[in-house]
């Protein structure tokens, strides 16, 4: 048996496979299309990273929120099914196909009433839509609005307090009262503006802090009143405003009046703590958090534990607390885009591994229909030297081409291979004349029938490898033999 042979031989099978595994690939991509097995396993996929991995307690509230994200128009658009009246009856036919899978199999469709579901979903739209669905803005935006509130108005009782305590007299009060009252309505439009997003809290405080020095100054311009007390009287508010506003206090301040964001997640689990922190403003309706924040509240959908627990430890991840409620949602966003990219890398392996599975049992399906016996056809491309020629021929103009046919181009190519296999004459298929030769063949065997199970297995692992792998393999083979004849050639 001399290498020429052993090449022709191998060619064969490479042949014979790359037919078949073009045609278990086309059914496979038919079959994962209309069962919708991506899209599927994506949403399967985020379900188990909500739940943290495990088998969660809260299956149902992890399953309803799933069902929740996938209404969020962020991720409903993508969603995209094909217009036209060939398409609309395509998916017709696959949604009938679908409700009878459901049904023959008993389980339960993981779009509900929707026809289908997004086969791929990008990070950013994934961790907008979260953080949209649980309002984590929206909430720290009101937070932050009732504790500016409360800052604005433990301030004028500080400086009515100081007014009380320094003895001064009744025209003075008056101008300080009066100018109080008007540093009061100031503030509360710079609160407004804050409420309206119009200005962020840094920049809130910093008109609320040069509101504060024009009384100050009105106070020592108006106020006719004994240096002592009047100096007594600035220093106290100045002081106060050092408290508060001095280079070294601000940022103190501003943490403490804007919540971090494991704040806002544990107020979205624990409502009653939000109604607490907000409930001057929801009960004030003059206040400007008020409008839609008990509206908001109440759409807010059950945060599972599980997902609690991400976002908090996500949280905890943001380097240094920003000093605008944004910008702490904004880095927020972006470790939830890493989180769900980390995810799904992992459910992208698992996807892979199924459907290896999956091409494997294709395989052998395939291998049994057509009769795909590896060890018959072994043993016909050595006993059949015209057959061996024609395949060789074959394979030869297959991979003459300038370069490796794309997935778009194997549709194409597998007709030019059904072409090629009536030609070849490959022992494939259940024609009379092969079964009963292959039964002469298998004779020799204890069991006759052991010999075609492990030919078909054979074949069928083989046809899983894919087209692609055994199109490479197929061009290395005819190249190594191209290099033996012209090695002849030249002796």
């Amino acid at each position: 048996m001399n290498l020429p042979f052993v090449v022709d031989i191998a060619i064969g099978l490479v042949f014979m496979y790359l037919i078949l595994s073009l045609l278990a690939s086309e059914i496979q991509e038919l079959i994962t299309t209309l069962l919708q097995w991506r899209a599927e396993h994506l949403k399967n996929s985020i379900e188990i990273m909500l739940a943290s991995g495990q088998v969660s307690p809260n299956a149902k509230e992890i399953k309803s929120l799933t069902d929740k994200l996938y209404h969020h128009p962020l991720i409903s658009s993508l969603n995209q099914e094909a217009k036209g009246r060939l398409a609309l009856g395509f998916r017709k036919f696959a949604n009938f196909f679908i409700s009878l899978y459901y049904r023959l199999t008993g389980s339960e469709n993981p779009f509900k009433n929707d026809s289908s579901g997004p086969s791929y979903i990008p990070a950013e739209a994934f961790a907008t839509t979260l953080i949209d669905t649980f309002k984590l803005k929206e909430i720290g935006q009101a937070v932050t609005l009732a504790r500016l509130e409360d800052f604005k108005q433990q301030q004028i009782k500080d400086i009515l307090k100081t007014l009380k305590a320094i003895e001064l007299s009744d025209s003075a009060r008056s101008i300080v009262t009066q100018e109080l009252e008007s540093v009061e309505q100031d503030w509360q439009g710079i609160i407004n503006d804050f409420g309206t997003r119009r200005v962020n809290l840094p920049k809130s405080l910093d008109r609320m802090n040069q509101r504060l020095e024009i009384f100050v100054s009105n106070c020592q311009n108006y106020i006719e009143q004994p240096e002592t007390y009047l100096n007594a009287f600035i220093y106290r508010v100045q002081h106060l405003q050092d408290k508060n506003y001095s280079e070294t206090e601000r940022s103190v301040l501003i943490q403490s009046l804007k919540p971090s964001m494991n704040e806002v997640v544990e107020m979205i689990q624990n409502k009653p703590k939000m109604y607490s922190e907000l409930q001057r403003a929801i009960e004030d309706k003059n206040s400007p958090s008020h409008q839609g924040i008990s509206d908001v509240i109440e759409s807010l959908p059950e945060l599972p534990a599980p997902v609690k627990h991400s976002l908090a430890a996500l949280g905890t991840r943001i380097q240094s607390q920003k000093e605008s409620i944004e910008d702490e949602v904004s880095e927020l966003q972006l470790q939830i885009e890493s989180w769900f990219d980390a995810s799904m890398t992992r459910s992208s392996g698992v996807y892979k591994r199924n459907a290896r599975g999956i091409a494997v049992l294709i395989g052998i399906i395939v291998a049994v229909a057509t009769n795909a016996d590896s060890l018959y056809i072994t043993e016909s491309l050595s006993k059949n030297s015209v057959l061996r020629a024609a395949i060789t021929e074959n394979a030869g103009q297959f991979v003459a081409r300038d370069s490796q046919p794309t997935s778009a181009d194997f549709k194409k190519l597998s007709q030019e291979v059904k072409e090629s296999l009536d030609e070849a004459s490959l022992p494939l298929g259940w024609r009379a004349n092969l079964v009963t030769e292959q039964a002469l063949e298998n004779k020799g065997w204890p069991l006759p029938y052991l010999k075609r199970l492990v030919g078909w297995a054979i074949s069928g692992l083989a046809i899983s490898m894919g087209a692609s792998f055994w199109y490479d393999l197929l061009g290395k083979v005819v190249n190594v033999r191209n290099s033996g004849s012209r090695s002849s050639s030249r002796s």
